[in-house]
């Protein structure tokens, strides 16, 4: 039984969005491109874990995706948590091409490439039972025997797995996931979990889950002067003019109703939830408050406030405040 879906990450979002208002010649925007298609890779990786679990029995098996629980003085991701009645299984995704080698010597994660170069991460593993420490943590009080276990995910069957040990039993590709997760069930024979407690434990976490809302532009430095101005063709890339509710290209021509969509739902994730008339025509260049009205109302944006004091806000406003306020390929 999924209670928490999976979606999107905020971070891809605003990733993408930020590529669209760049210059391509921003010195930016090759570190922007990487950073995303970083990301899209992990969730692509992350979508194929969820695409196996569902061979699991609808009954019995509780998943929660993509949480971000509060841990002291900051915050823990995990990929995807599975509780039963008899357990709770953290499974942390990986989606990596080449050969990956398990040090269990140092606690580390070596990727070998085709051109026998070398890259060292941090071992999943290690992520995975600090995961589990806190997750212990977070539950002692009302759960203090409640056992945990783990699994670790490799998205692609191409990449190769080998170690050091033959300790990483828990670690396989995504497509051998439920497998691996029914062989590792076959140790816990007694219920410690009613359905009830699995559900108001559910219930918790999704009260505390605190999405990483964190603003890319001061992730990377960006100015908000840096953003592009204007609606541009997507067609010659030439910028267009707004006219009887139109936007029109001047160059080849091309005529749409709705470019400026896309520019305002990019403003609210990359500058902030809400705006203003006034600031709608500085991104759009409207040169009229009254263009800018028809534009805003034909939107159909919530809003608050009259007249010159009005705001437009964006369709998920409010959102959840921070702890501190196309093809997807391996990487």
């Amino acid at each position: 039984m999924k209670l928490k879906e999976r979606t999107v990450p905020h971070r891809v979002l605003q990733g993408e969005a930020l590529l669209r208002n760049l210059s391509p010649q921003s010195s930016f925007y090759p570190l922007v491109e990487n950073d995303l298609s970083k990301r899209k890779a992990g969730y692509w990786g992350e979508t194929q874990l969820d695409y196996y679990l569902r061979l699991l029995p609808h009954e019995g098996y509780y998943i929660l995706n993509d949480l971000r629980l509060p841990f002291k003085d900051d915050f823990f991701q995990i990929d995807c948590l599975i509780l039963t009645t008899r357990y709770c299984l953290v499974i942390e995704s990986k989606n990596m091409k080449g050969t990956l080698f398990f040090d269990s010597k140092f606690d580390q994660l070596i990727r070998v490439q085709e051109d026998n170069s070398e890259e060292v991460f941090e071992d999943p593993i290690v992520q995975a039972k600090n995961i589990i420490l806190k997750l212990s943590f977070l539950l002692k009080e009302h759960y203090p025997d409640l056992p945990f276990n783990y699994l670790i995910s490799i998205a692609s069957t191409k990449t190769k797995l080998t170690s050091d040990t033959d300790k990483i039993d828990r670690v396989c590709h995504a497509s051998a996931i439920v497998h691996k997760l029914f062989e590792l069930e076959k140790q816990y024979t007694k219920d410690v979990l009613t359905p009830h407690q699995i559900t108001n434990i559910c219930k918790q976490f999704l009260k505390i889950h605190t999405p990483n809302l964190k603003s890319i532009l001061k992730v990377f430095g960006i100015a908000r002067n840096k953003l592009l101005k204007g609606i541009y063709c997507p067609c010659c890339n030439q910028q267009m003019v707004f006219f009887r509710g139109k936007w029109i290209c001047g160059h080849c021509k091309h005529i749409s109703k709705d470019a400026h969509i896309q520019k305002t739902m990019d403003y609210f994730l990359l500058v902030r939830p809400y705006i203003s008339n006034q600031e709608l025509r500085e991104l759009l260049g409207i040169p009229t408050r009254r263009a800018a009205r028809r534009i805003l109302l034909g939107s159909q944006l919530p809003y608050i406030g009259e007249r010159r004091g009005r705001i437009y806000l964006s369709p998920s406003f409010p959102q959840k405040k921070t702890e501190k306020e196309e093809n997807i390929h391996e990487i």
